[in-house]
């Protein structure tokens, strides 16, 4: 079974793991700019989203899947690759896949699950960077034959997410608007950094 690895973009070292006895699993989390894959029984991915957007990917036969987390849909044509690109849907879809497929998953199996995409901060209002972000991941799996069984995204809540990638089960928190000021400032912060370095029917809620 495929340890569970979660590094952001520039980070050096594994996000700290936690217990959740409500769950009675040990569960990773996720940041920004990361990916985790995992199949091991009583192990969850975790990952909190405003604006941006988590895929769950699994392959049901070898119960092994994983999730990410981007922040804006693509990068630009002639960007090069940097230590920002996971922060992209385009670069953090074909990273997941492969390391599933690393992971002895079977691309033609894998099927999705989309969270995210949220409005959480008027200064994103004008870009719809949560809609452009949710649109990009439909019409990507779309496009690679990956069906998406459940999706919850849009509206104005900040989402918690479980993912079990050894059931398959997903879980969805949404959080109060005005309690996420501090999520709001830290996507204005990646969003400005990397402009600077630039220059759902089985959704289950808990």
């Amino acid at each position: 079974m495929p340890e569970a690895l979660t590094r952001a973009a520039g980070q050096t070292g594994p996000a700290r793991s936690y217990f959740d006895a409500r769950f009675d699993a040990l569960v990773h989390p996720v940041a920004p700019g990361a990916h985790a894959i995992n199949g091991k029984p009583s192990e969850m991915l975790s990952t909190v989203l405003g604006s941006c957007i988590a895929v769950c990917l699994r392959d049901e036969q070898r119960r092994i899947g994983g999730i990410n987390h981007f922040m804006l849909p693509a990068l630009a044509d002639g960007q090069s690759q940097n230590r920002d690109a996971m922060l992209y849907g385009d670069t953090a879809m074909e990273v997941l896949i492969n390391a599933l497929m690393r992971a002895g998953c079977d691309r033609s199996r894998l099927e999705a699950k989309v969270f995210g995409g949220a409005r959480i901060a008027a200064a994103f209002d004008q870009s719809a960077i949560g809609e452009r972000n949710a649109q990009f991941a439909v019409d990507f799996l779309s496009h690679e034959k990956i069906p998406v069984r459940s999706r919850d995204t849009g509206g104005a809540s900040p989402r918690r997410i479980l993912f079990e990638p050894w059931s398959g089960r997903a879980l969805v928190q949404h959080i109060d608007p005005l309690a996420t000021a501090d999520l709001a400032r830290t996507e204005a912060r990646h969003q400005a950094a990397i402009s600077v370095r630039r220059t759902a029917s089985s959704v289950e809620m808990f």
